[in-house]
């Protein structure tokens, strides 16, 4: 619950960040950028959910999967920005989803230790 309030606030704060460089529709752009990655980074934090103490073989295994669905989020972003480049406006696009990828992997960090 606490990765998702985190992922809905920096996703605000992207939303207003779009908003300074594009206007709506870079906020709209931006905010759907902070929603993949909230997304991902919840479903990456579902894989890992009981794991962090497992044998070694099967930690790396779900880590490894945590990280392919995160390239699978990039994938979605290119896709939404080749798709329709007037909606998903290519920079606040991008700068959503790493403006709130980055912080919450920060966050999913120093929430283990």
């Amino acid at each position: 619950m606490k990765l998702a309030l985190s992922g809905f606030g920096l996703t605000v704060v992207a939303c207003m960040v779009g908003w300074v460089i594009q206007g709506s529709d870079g906020a709209i752009a931006a905010g759907s950028g902070g929603l993949v990655a909230t997304l991902v980074q919840m479903g990456a934090g579902k894989l890992m959910e009981g794991e962090r103490d497992a044998a070694f073989a099967r930690f790396m295994a779900r880590w490894g999967m945590g990280m392919g669905l995160r390239v699978v989020g990039i994938l979605v972003i290119v896709a939404l920005i080749l798709i329709d480049p007037a909606v998903f406006v290519p920079l606040p696009t991008a700068l959503g989803f790493l403006g709130v990828l980055m912080p919450l992997l920060a966050l999913e960090f120093f929430m283990v230790q």
